[in-house]
């Protein structure tokens, strides 16, 4: 576990998931303590059928979390088949059908139409990136903090093929390549691009990575060649990350406090293009207290609405108008994500402009928004 700690901690995709609230990380964890569970012996022999069902539920809750891990949970399902028998597959099958409906449940009984057509039919509707195949490959490679040339990227999955190569000597290094080959294979084809996205393969590169340089160092003949070995590997995590060390992620939230006390004054409801706000200042539940709307995802709505659009969101009329709407519908807005240019239109950037301004930090703006009345 030290080994695969390590290998995460320099991989910047699984860092950089690791220091926000995005949903690779916890199913990223979840994903990790399957595939564990599944080749706890070095060979591969039969595991007990509660194994099965724990790692099959982790694997659902996994898919629950983040939908693609259904590719992750099905590349296990045909390798647990495979190596462990019919049976096993089953088994794991049904831990997973009561992982997910753990999670998902709840949201499909409440609303099954939208949470099928958000889930699933919206997501595949999504505009693909304009971002080429060697910027993914920079991110999963974990050479996004080094601004590294086509040549060493290439280097880079040269070395991340052979390390599959030596990884599927041993049963926990065959179950991670598959996975691995999977994802990739996912996050290669999605329409959409971010750098959290190669967070989908943390897992299996770590247990890959250790595997391969578990069975090379095993391969070795001297105690020279393995500690050269041991060296080369340090000083590639080394150099993957002394850069990560100066890399920010994110920017710290203002005080709260003075933030609350200005939206709060006028009563009501506060919005937001960004619930983190409401969080950071407490203000959630006390509009939970109130009956508010609440928007999770805004920029998110403008895959339901319009769905399929190829621009941006900002040239979606109708989600320019859900976000205005919205916003009008509290008695205060906290504005802190969007602006013209990134989310907002024009137009919509000179409404909400427009509006009086309660409070002004550095990155956030509290305003009170100005209702329309449209004669009856």
């Amino acid at each position: 576990m030290t080994a695969l700690s390590t290998i995460r901690a320099v991989f910047y995709p699984a860092v950089f998931i690791e220091h926000s609230t995005l949903l690779e990380a916890p199913a990223a964890t979840v994903t990790l303590v399957a595939l564990l569970l599944l080749t706890r012996a070095a060979k591969a022999g039969p595991i007990a059928p509660r194994v099965a069902l724990v790692a099959g539920a982790l694997l659902g809750v996994s898919a629950g979390v983040k939908i693609w891990g259904v590719v992750v949970m099905v590349a296990v399902l045909g390798w647990t088949s495979i190596t462990y028998g019919a049976r096993r597959g089953l088994l794991l099958l049904a831990g997973a059908g009561v992982g997910a409906t753990i999670v998902c449940l709840p949201f499909f009984a409440a609303a099954p139409g939208s949470m099928w057509r958000m889930v699933v039919i919206d997501q595949l509707g999504r505009p693909r990136s304009r971002l080429g195949l060697g910027h993914r490959l920079t991110d999963m490679v974990g050479l996004t903090t080094l601004h590294a040339g086509s040549v060493a990227v290439a280097a880079a999955v040269a070395v991340a093929v052979a390390g599959c190569v030596l990884a599927v000597r041993s049963n926990q290094g065959r179950l991670a390549v598959v996975v691995l080959l999977a994802s990739s294979a996912l996050l290669l084809s999605t329409p959409p691009w971010f750098v959290h996205y190669a967070g989908l393969i943390a897992a299996p590169a770590a247990i890959m990575v250790g595997a391969a340089t578990g069975n090379l160092i095993g391969a070795a003949r001297s105690t020279g060649v393995r500690g050269l070995i041991t060296a080369l590997l340090m000083a590639g995590l080394a150099v993957v990350a002394l850069p990560i060390l100066s890399a920010s992620f994110g920017r710290p939230f203002p005080a709260a406090a003075p933030i609350a006390k200005r939206a709060t004054p006028l009563g009501g409801c506060v919005t937001t293009d960004d619930p983190t706000s409401l969080i950071q200042t407490d203000l959630l539940q006390r509009n939970f207290q109130h009956g508010c709307r609440l928007v999770v995802d805004l920029g998110g709505y403008s895959y339901d609405i319009h769905p399929g659009t190829a621009g941006p969101r900002s040239h979606n009329g109708p989600c320019q108008r859900f976000a205005i709407d919205y916003f009008r519908s509290g008695s205060a807005v906290i504005v802190m994500r969007f602006n013209r240019g990134f989310g907002f239109s024009a137009h919509s950037a000179s409404v909400v402009q427009g509006w009086p301004v309660l409070l002004r930090t550095r990155h956030i703006v509290v305003r009170r928004p100005v209702r329309v009345y449209r004669g009856s």
